[in-house]
């Protein structure tokens, strides 16, 4: 379960996961990664969210300068993308790609060895062809549509243009036909065209475009909620010993570097005092350091034969 939504995770055993590594990293992404565009980026070296966060900010600022608040910004998504990515298509690109009949033969049997349709969370094969998959849809409309702020992260994409007249008509038209062809489905509950004077969501990330051209970045406030409802708990597993506090700042600092992707200092802060009204110190750097040595110190005064980190026995 994630978020409430259940997701179905294949784990690959260490023994596969050696040959997949390998045969990713010097075959299968650098001949595949060699026809992405450059803002296809999910699961990519030097790429992840917060390159696609960069470039959309980049995007809209971009457009602003030349057209101002003026027309809209197409989001779309795939609905279940994993569990029904249709696997005609991905053989037949690693029967023109991959020309050695080994190499070719082994990725196919990571592809097909789950069910008949669909490709396996967690498998590093299923992540670079859920990139090639709609790679297509890429081209067409940055090649064809010629919309230069248009980016894929996954299988949540966009495309910004001045007018929203053409991004309801002829760019939902191609994104239609280009989907059905690939053998992929529209999620409707996220496809839609929103004006750029309106906020929208996308990557659960809040995006508002300010009439001065200023780009805000609000984060899903429900990753909030969650830090505090652990942080109750993890003070009680604290307070009998359960938990260390080196294992709480790995969550706090998790959070902190996922907050600070936008503009939520504000709401960091409130959180950070929170924790500070629970646990007594203010968990920067300085606030873990310093707390952390004194309860190491204070445990090195017990009567325990067990040494402290940094102690020797005896």
């Amino acid at each position: 379960m994630e978020r409430g939504k259940k997701r179905h995770i294949r784990s690959v055993h260490i023994s596969e996961r050696t040959v997949q590594k390998c045969l990713c990293d010097y075959c299968i992404v650098p001949i595949y990664s060699a026809s992405f565009i450059y803002d296809n980026s999910a699961s990519l070296k030097h790429r992840g969210m917060d390159f696609a966060l960069r470039r959309m900010v980049y995007h809209l600022e971009r457009h602003f300068r030349k057209h101002g608040l003026a027309g809209g910004i197409l989001i779309y998504d795939f609905k279940s993308f994993f569990d029904d990515a249709p696997h005609e298509p991905l053989l037949a690109e690693a029967e023109r790609r991959l020309h050695d009949d080994r190499i070719r033969a082994l990725h196919n049997s990571f592809i097909t060895d789950f069910d008949p349709v669909g490709l396996g969370l967690g498998s590093q094969i299923s992540q670079t062809n859920a990139l090639l998959l709609p790679s297509p849809l890429d081209h067409y409309f940055k090649e064809v549509l010629g919309i230069e702020g248009y980016a894929r992260y996954m299988d949540d994409g966009y495309a910004i243009h001045e007018d929203l007249d053409y991004l309801k008509g002829e760019c939902m038209l191609g994104l239609e036909e280009v989907t059905r062809h690939l053998g992929l489905r529209l999620n409707w509950k996220k496809t839609r065209v929103v004006p750029l004077v309106d906020f929208y969501r996308w990557l659960k990330t809040k995006f508002i475009v300010t009439p001065q051209g200023k780009v805000i970045l609000k984060m899903n406030p429900a990753s909030t909620k969650i830090i505090r409802r652990k942080l109750r708990s993890f003070y009680q597993k604290w307070q009998i010993g359960e938990m260390t506090l080196a294992d709480i700042r790995n969550s706090v600092d998790s959070y902190n570097g996922h907050m600070m992707r936008g503009n939520s200092y504000k709401v960091r802060e409130r959180t950070n005092q929170y924790f500070k009204s629970m646990f007594g110190f203010y968990p920067n750097k300085k606030g873990w350091e310093r707390n952390v040595s004194n309860v190491q110190r204070r445990s090195c005064t017990g009567n325990s034969y067990e040494p402290c980190l940094g102690q020797k026995a005896g």
